[in-house]
Order: structure tokens, then C-alpha cells, then sequence
């Protein structure tokens, strides 16, 4: 169920997407992969910094949250 819910929104967001970079693209004459390429591009350029910078507060948090449970697991003290 989880698998089918990922995908279901990754679908949601890549499709218009697709869609939007392929009608640009016919006006401006690129190709539909050069434009999702430009969109994917500039939104990282953007965001960049954001997403790492969440991508580690991500992962510091998973590594306490297993630390944690296996404290627990083990009867360790606070």
C-alpha cells in the first residue's frame, strides 16, 4: 500500500509537470526533456541549499530516533 501511495504522488507531481514543459517547449522549439530539464535544474539551483539542509536534519533525526529505540530495547537509562 505504501509502494502504490508513492508512486500515486510521484505521478501527481511529475505528470503536470511534463505536461508544462512539453507545451513550453513547442513554443519556444526545445524538446520536452531539455525543458524538464531546465525546470529540474532551476528548482534545485533554488531550493538546493533548503534541501540539504533538510535532508540532514532528515537523517540526524532518523540516527536519534534508532538510537533511542534501541535504548529502550536494551532497558538502557535515559
Amino acid at each position: 500500500m505504501k509502494k502504490a501511495f508513492q508512486r500515486l504522488t510521484m505521478l501527481a507531481v511529475l505528470v503536470p509537470l511534463a505536461a508544462a514543459a512539453d507545451t513550453a517547449s513547442h513554443e519556444a522549439g526545445y524538446s520536452a526533456g531539455y525543458k524538464l530539464g531546465w525546470y529540474v535544474g532551476w528548482f534545485i539551483g533554488t531550493f538546493g541549499l533548503y534541501l540539504i539542509a533538510a535532508a540532514l536534519v532528515g537523517v540526524v533525526g532518523w540516527l536519534w530516533f534508532r538510537r533511542a529505540k534501541a535504548r529502550r530495547i536494551r532497558g538502557g537509562g535515559s
